[in-house]
């Protein structure tokens, strides 16, 4: 796997030949591990204040449910609200992250299999279109968040269309790459090259 990694972040700008199934993958992986890594290590401690101010009103709450309940719903919806920029800030970088350092590998994967590479262009711009709906998303969101903090029924029909629209992007993203990626690579040379010497 080391060898796929080396030779992934060797050719970030190469666009150039032919990268097979495994050498895709394994690079792959090491680029969504990355970038779960990233999220988790700015994600857990905005969380865990969130956790921690849930448990602080909880216990000034007393004993009564729905004093528990109240308290719970407000300290959650101010503090999320406080960190959602934060969070979508990291999300839509991240993002970047996978196209900067997947894009040449996917263009190499496309002429392993003898398709040209602008095909690449088609989940890269869908990936833009996702990370163009995230402030429509952050701002349906945090009016979620400040109905249900002033006790108000939010509404959710909203911002599940928003939402929803950006969701379905990311996923037909993901879904063109498993497509690209797990294409037959081409055998013998093609017009793109000799077939990619193993990495082993």
């Amino acid at each position: 796997m080391l060898r796929e990694i080396n030779h992934g972040l060797r050719n970030l700008v190469n666009f150039q030949g032919r990268d097979a199934r495994q050498t895709f993958w394994l690079f792959v992986l090491f680029v969504y591990l990355l970038g779960m890594a990233i999220s988790a290590v700015v994600a857990l401690p905005l969380m865990a204040g969130i956790v921690s101010g849930a448990f602080d009103a909880v216990r000034a709450a007393g004993h009564d449910p729905k004093a528990v309940q109240a308290a719970m719903n407000n300290v959650v919806a101010t503090k999320m609200s406080a960190v959602l920029s934060q969070i979508v800030l990291v999300s839509a970088l991240v993002a970047v992250l996978h196209v900067l350092l997947l894009a040449a590998a996917l263009v190499r994967r496309l002429h392993d299999s003898n398709l040209p590479g602008w095909l690449a262009l088609i989940p890269v711009a869908l990936q833009g279109a996702v990370l163009a709906h995230m402030p429509a998303q952050l701002a349906t969101t945090r009016a979620m968040m400040q109905q249900t903090q002033n006790g108000m029924p939010s509404t959710a029909a909203a911002g599940a269309g928003v939402n929803g629209v950006a969701g379905l992007l990311g996923w037909l993203v993901i879904l063109i790459v498993v497509l690209i990626g797990t294409r037959k690579s081409t055998v013998g040379a093609n017009d793109y090259g000799d077939a990619q010497v193993s990495l082993r």
